[in-house]
């Protein structure tokens, strides 16, 4: 006998708000817009080489007084007894001289170099000629020496910032030093 045929399985009811809805396309996430614009040829606003910058009377230091006249040699002396030949122009700041120092040691940061001038303590928006570091200064026409003086990363900037570090944590950093170095924690750097 042959076997009755299978009744067919209902389907579930559909919901008729589906039916309503517009038909957009595929799944979510292919082709939901238009397609992003095509890249530059090159990032800059326009294509090829810059204009020149306009020509300028003199150059300008910091505080935008022109630097001229004749160059100002200087001698700056380090802590180990080092000498730096240096040159700067005339009319310049103790600043410019700061920079000028940093970049012949070797990229130190003009924050931690302190100047230092017979007495005085030369301060940035002092211009050279008025600390007395002037062509030909000394009587025997040697040339006007400046002491250097390269503060740790922490003081410089706070000194930069107007902001003097008491004698006492400075002397609390030295002996810990002192004290880490007597322990053999310390390893000395080799400079290549």
């Amino acid at each position: 006998m042959a076997a009755a045929p299978a009744a067919p399985e209902l389907a579930a009811p559909v919901d008729d708000t589906d039916a309503r809805l517009p038909v957009q396309g595929p799944a979510k996430g292919a082709g939901k817009g238009p397609p992003p614009p095509p890249p530059r040829a090159s990032k800059g606003l326009g294509k090829g080489a810059m204009p020149p910058p306009p020509p300028r009377a003199a150059a300008k230091d910091f505080w935008g007084v022109p630097e001229g006249g004749p160059p100002v040699h200087v001698t700056a002396r380090m802590m180990d007894g080092r000498e730096l030949a240096l040159e700067i122009p005339g009319g310049s700041r103790v600043r410019s001289l700061r920079q000028v120092v940093g970049s012949k040691l070797g990229g130190v940061g003009w924050q931690r170099i302190k100047l230092v001038h017979g007495a005085n303590v030369l301060m940035d928006p002092i211009s050279l000629a008025d600390c007395g570091i002037v062509p030909a200064a000394e009587p025997d026409g040697a040339l006007p020496v400046v002491n250097v003086i390269i503060l740790s990363p922490l003081h410089g900037v706070l000194d930069w910032a107007g902001i003097s570090v008491p004698d006492e944590v400075q002397q609390a950093k030295a002996d810990l030093h002192d004290a880490l170095a007597q322990a053999g924690h310390l390893r000395r750097r080799v400079a290549a």
